[in-house]
């Protein structure tokens, strides 16, 4: 328990579990905050009714229907933004579940034996004196 109350006593740790948490939660609200028009066939992408070809090339700046507005090709980013936290989460965790595998196949790998430091003689000054 002291080691979680002294992880927590920093103000960097506790951001890095806000900001996780906060990812987490919205990966999972996902449906919720922006449904899929076909939910059968989840997309990342949703590409707003209503845009003319020739209008495809230009961004869209926030509106009720894209609260983050839309990129040049009429995608809204607030669609892509929610649920582009899933995929990042789950290379997040496949990236650190591999380096920490690789980690310990390493860490198990190193010799067993150690070599132990001999003692060394310090050599200290004396003062001479002449006489």
């Amino acid at each position: 328990m002291s080691q979680l109350r002294r992880f927590l006593r920093n103000w960097q740790n506790l951001l890095a579990l806000l900001l996780i948490g906060g990812c987490l939660c919205v990966a999972l609200a996902a449906p919720w905050l922006t449904p899929q028009e076909d939910p059968a066939n989840p997309t990342a992408l949703r590409m707003l009714s209503g845009y003319r070809p020739t209008a495809l090339r230009v961004p869209r700046p926030p509106s009720a229907e894209a609260p983050l507005g839309t990129v040049p090709g009429g995608w809204d980013v607030y669609h892509a933004l929610v649920w582009g936290t899933r995929p990042a989460l789950h290379f997040g965790l496949i990236t650190t579940v591999l380096t920490a595998g690789f980690g310990v196949i390493v860490g198990t790998a190193q010799p067993t034996t150690s070599v132990t430091a001999q003692p060394t003689t310090s050599v200290t000054a004396q003062p001479t004196t002449r006489v």
